[in-house]
């Protein structure tokens, strides 16, 4: 039913372990270039963009490793990332 549905989401929400800053990445994009097919591609870092105040120290990426304290997830790293 959709009432066990959202008791087990519940149950699992609950299980996850509290992040700490050793589980987590956090990042700034940088200039890339690369070369493909004789072209090369350049992709500004984001400091370099105008509306960027200079030494922004912003994260642009993050990533996180989530883990589950239960029987069936524990010992599974649930990775996500952004940026």
């Amino acid at each position: 039913s959709r009432e066990s549905v959202a008791q087990e989401k519940c149950r699992l929400l609950r299980a996850v372990r509290a992040l700490e800053m050793r589980d987590c990445f956090l990042g700034q994009f940088g200039r890339n270039e690369w070369t493909a097919n004789g072209k090369t591609h350049v992709e500004p870092g984001y400091l370099e963009d105008s509306t960027v105040p200079e030494g922004s120290r912003c994260p642009t990426f993050a990533a996180v490793v989530l883990a589950v304290d239960n029987d069936r997830w524990r010992g599974v790293p649930f990775m996500l990332r952004a940026g």
